[in-house]
């Protein structure tokens, strides 16, 4: 398949709008909470950690805290000599880092340790040989924010997003590991800015991410900083690279400054490189899939792959590159392979082989999908896009399968069910109920436990509601025999 390269049609389409979202904004005389109409919510912008991963603390000897200041002095040092930072540059770094330290001896309890968190990462990145000096201008700059809020603000939520004075780069609170840079939800409100027209502010955000960007593997990338889902920093995400290509592309049009565009190219290079430097691995039927983390080869998450070939195919739909389109094909061939396997008839799973998606996830996956449709208009996407949305305004459907059981010690009833809901079982005999229980469960064959009384003729009734609200219900009979 080739991809018809209608930039115009392209860029006019823009991303599902994005919903007001709170953050609080650190002035220089107060602190305030207030909605930020472009910066997308964080079901929709934030990377959920993988499935059963760890995100704990490492605990560090104070020798190994030694060595890594020594380090970190020595890693700017170099990168002095070298020519890669200026004097100035140095300076102010090492100044923060000092100052960093300074802060965290005047600190206690719950403060302290965030603050300590940012500083052993990036003493850690440091003592692994990772201070490179295009990583210094995100890791110095994540560190003078942090060693500004914890002493005094407000002590933030998990999740909490936050901004600083004098700057648009949005920081997202992980909890016991500081205020952290989060590309995805940047990118996102970069890409709402530019579906608003907002010109000046669009430049503005864009600028600043641009300035911290890093270099990994050969390709520019924003990467993240912290432990998560049992990955080490610094890692990166095919969709958060994805919707960076596709804002710096935005950018570059609206703005009418190519040096966006290139460097949209040089992000481009992450989907070329095997993880986990990159985020590409092998998919089905010969094609790639793009990881959400870059450190997890085994997780494909279906909301997170569809959005990564978006970035690819606006930023390929723009310029006519011919290897941009390349990996967009080679992607999708994989998608549409991959497509019927996340697709329960009811719901869609949230990862291959995992369990189903959240209403928030199946809707954003949702979304991801119709955009693709909107860009290609075949049966694949649109079809899937239509199918799923759909799948919100169907009840659950149940299917008693149980319909003999032996009295006298406890047994299983057994059912099947389309879609995770919380179901009830009202089990009655001869108009008086017997026995009745609820849980929630996810979607196959599942069974309720019950002990039947004695032998005889019973009504079972099984109703269900689903997490998106829907409703659904049956109900069938068990003959309970004595046991021989």
């Amino acid at each position: 398949m080739r991809v018809p390269l209608a930039a115009l049609v392209i860029l006019a389409a823009g991303a599902a709008p994005a919903a007001a979202a709170p953050v609080l904004a650190v002035g220089p005389d107060r602190t305030v909470l207030r909605d930020d109409p472009h910066l997308p919510p964080r079901a929709t912008s934030d990377l959920p950690p993988p499935p059963d991963g760890a995100s704990a603390q490492r605990g560090r000897p104070a020798a190994t805290l030694r060595g890594g200041r020594r380090k970190v002095r020595r890693a700017l040092a170099r990168a002095l000599d070298r020519g890669q930072i200026t004097p100035a540059e140095h300076d102010e770094w090492r100044a923060v880092y000092r100052e960093a330290l300074d802060m965290r001896q005047r600190l206690a309890g719950a403060r302290q340790d965030q603050l300590s968190a940012v500083i052993e990462t990036l003493e850690d990145i440091t003592v692994a040989g990772g201070l490179k000096a295009s990583r210094m201008p995100a890791l110095f700059l994540q560190l003078a924010r942090n060693t500004e809020y914890w002493p005094d603000e407000p002590y933030p939520a998990s999740g909490q997003r936050v901004v600083f004075a004098g700057s648009r780069i949005v920081f997202q609170h992980y909890a016991g590991q500081g205020l952290q840079i989060q590309p995805l939800a940047n990118f996102g409100k970069a890409n709402a800015l530019w579906r608003d027209g907002h010109v000046n502010r669009l430049r503005g955000l864009v600028d600043e991410l641009v300035a911290i960007a890093s270099r990994r593997a050969g390709f520019t990338t924003w990467e993240y900083w912290f432990e998560f889902g049992g990955g080490s920093p610094p890692w990166t995400s095919a969709m958060a690279q994805g919707t960076a290509i596709q804002a710096l592309t935005r950018a570059s049009d609206l703005l009418a400054d190519p040096s966006y565009g290139r460097v949209a190219r040089r992000a481009v290079g992450a989907f070329r490189k095997r993880a986990p430097r990159g985020v590409r691995v092998r998919g089905m039927d010969g094609g790639n899939h793009y990881l959400i983390y870059s450190f997890s080869k085994g997780l494909r998450v279906l909301n997170a792959f569809a959005q990564s070939l978006t970035g690819l195919y606006d930023y390929a739909a723009a310029t006519g590159e011919d290897r941009a389109l390349e990996l967009f094909e080679a992607g999708d061939r994989s998608l549409r392979a991959e497509l019927p396997r996340y697709d329960t008839g009811a719901w869609t799973l949230y990862s291959l082989g995992g369990a189903e998606a959240t209403l928030e996830y199946h809707e954003l996956a949702t979304g991801f999908m119709s955009n693709l449709c909107d860009r290609l208009a075949d049966a694949a996407h649109c079809d899937a896009a239509a199918r799923f949305e759909r799948y919100t305004r169907e009840s659950p459907r149940l299917r008693l399968r149980t319909h003999r059981l032996v009295e006298d010690g406890p047994r299983r009833v057994r059912f099947r069910l389309s879609k995770g809901s919380t179901v009830r079982i009202t089990i009655s005999r001869r108009g008086s109920v017997v026995h009745s229980a609820s849980a929630y469960v996810p979607y196959g064959i599942r069974s309720f436990a019950w002990v039947p009384p004695r032998p005889g003729e019973y009504v079972v009734t099984l109703a269900a509601e689903s997490f998106d609200g829907t409703r659904g219900s049956t109900s069938g009979t068990i003959i309970v025999r004595e046991r021989p």
